[in-house]
């Protein structure tokens, strides 16, 4: 058996412990598996996760491994975020849904060896390397969510602000680390705003009334689900599906230009709701990078619903209110648009916005 060597790292969920002990299991157990699913989701570069133990995600990172750091402060952020969407989400009044924003996450991130090895068929990791990063869990840092790093490990990795940290452990001795305390990073998450935008608040609003019923119109627009051209500031009532509406786009003629739509990955909404579902595109037009689309708010009944919808992109970024609801003869949509600062500058309309916005309202009175 091979000895490899890198960067071994774990996820841990801070205070699940009480958590699980003084809240309803069933329930717990579909929190924990939701954080933890968000947690490996947004596991991108040289991380891959080796296993799942419990409250915690094992990874293991090869030695090119200096930007580490900032992904796991990435990390961080999306899951206060879920935190956020899952509290939200939510109308459930048991105790574990009540004090899901209690839990937080803690990394720790050691330099060593380890053997691979295959036991009834399941792959598993040993060495005395993986034995110091799990005891480093319990530690004595001043901090519910950090990243903790061994000596080793900053050694390696780009890592400004580290505390001087100590810890003894048993049978190990005196470990030298160091700690990034995460608690500010927490606003990130708490950033984007999560009430709708209302009619004085708009810098762009524009609205259609239809002579079918709303459930027509719900139809038509997840049907389409409007990516046209790559350009994602279009109508839909919510992002369920994408993913399946890309695929069918592509093999489709012009006005669709599935060309342009190179890369996209969808992520599910917080507590099998649409709230929080993700949707990342990437493109290969004019230097684009990429765009962020994020449902933020959703509320839906039999008569109406309304959704708030914040799209982020390499130009631009804005968030985007749209309320469906009945009328005495048929249907009505509004969508209500305002821009937010992207490089300093006063955020405005972009030209021709208004114009593409009454494109697409054209374009779904002509499906329904």
């Amino acid at each position: 058996m091979a000895v490899e060597r890198g960067l071994i790292v774990l996820g841990d969920v801070s205070g699940y412990g009480e958590f699980i002990a003084t809240t309803e299991l069933e329930h717990s157990r579909e929190i924990l598996a939701e954080l933890l699913g968000t947690l490996c989701e947004c596991a991108r570069g040289s991380l891959n996760i080796a296993q799942l133990e419990g409250d915690a995600v094992f990874w293991l990172c090869d030695e090119d491994a200096a930007g580490v750091v900032d992904l796991l402060k990435e990390k961080f952020v999306e899951f206060h975020r879920r935190l956020r969407f899952m509290t939200i989400a939510t109308t459930c009044p048991c105790r574990a849904c009540a004090s899901v924003g209690s839990l937080t996450v803690k990394f720790i991130v050691h330099r060593g060896s380890y053997v691979r090895q295959r036991v009834a068929g399941s792959e598993h990791f040993v060495g005395n390397d993986l034995v110091l990063a799990h005891r480093l869990l319990k530690n004595t840092v001043p901090s519910r969510e950090y990243i903790l790093l061994t000596e080793s490990a900053f050694a390696m990795v780009s890592a400004d602000g580290l505390v001087a940290h100590e810890e003894q452990v048993e049978h190990l001795g005196r470990v030298r680390c160091g700690y990034l305390d995460l608690a500010s990073l927490r606003t990130r998450a708490l950033a984007e705003r999560t009430e709708h935008l209302e009619p004085e608040e708009a810098q762009l609003s524009a609205e259609r009334t239809f002579p079918v019923g709303i459930e027509r119109i719900r139809k038509a627009l997840r049907a389409e689900a409007l990516i046209t051209e790559g350009e994602h500031f279009a109508l839909f009532e919510d992002p369920r599906g994408v993913g399946d509406e890309i695929d069918r786009l592509s093999e489709r003629t012009p006005p669709f230009a599935p060309a342009k739509i190179t890369h996209a990955l969808t992520r599910k909404g917080a507590r099998s709701s649409p709230l929080g579902q993700e949707l990342h595109c990437h493109h290969q037009t004019d230097g684009r990078e990429g765009e962020l689309l994020r449902v933020v708010r959703a509320d839906r009944g039999p008569t109406a619903s309304r959704s708030t919808i914040h799209v982020v992109g390499a130009r631009e970024a804005f968030y985007k209110t749209q309320i469906l609801s009945e009328t005495p003869t048929g249907s009505r949509i509004e969508v209500r648009f305002a821009w937010e600062s992207t490089g300093g500058s006063d955020p405005s309309v972009p030209q021709g916005f208004g114009d593409k916005v009454q494109q697409e309202l054209d374009r779904l009175a002509a499906l329904v």
